[in-house]
């Protein structure tokens, strides 16, 4: 496969979330990118923490899924740590965020 390594950091846990998150994915599979996301490439019983670092290392995209569960996560939070030092620090790197349709995100 000659196309993109694409990590996508999410909590989908909306419909809008989710129907979001496989679209994109099933778009970027079907023009030659490999998405590395978490419910496709992870399975129980491997050390997941790792190669979710492993994946943020050396994906040559990264895109972000924004919601009001993603503010919220933890895990998104950790993720978008690691990604945007890499924006910093790897010219070649690109880093996209995509705010989730319908989920308007309003400062509190």
């Amino acid at each position: 496969m000659s196309g993109l390594h694409i990590f996508i950091s999410h909590s989908a846990k909306t419909d809008a979330a989710k129907t979001l998150l496989h679209g994109l994915s099933k778009l970027l599979n079907k023009h030659g990118h490999r998405v590395l996301l978490d419910q496709d490439g992870l399975s129980p019983g491997k050390n997941w923490y790792n190669i979710l670092n492993w994946w943020m290392n050396n994906c040559d995209t990264a895109l972000v899924l924004l919601s009001k569960d993603a503010l919220k996560s933890k895990f998104v939070a950790y993720e978008v740590s690691i990604l945007t030092y890499r924006l910093r620090t790897n010219p070649k790197f690109r880093l996209f965020p995509i705010l989730v349709p319908g989920e308007i995100i309003t400062r509190q």
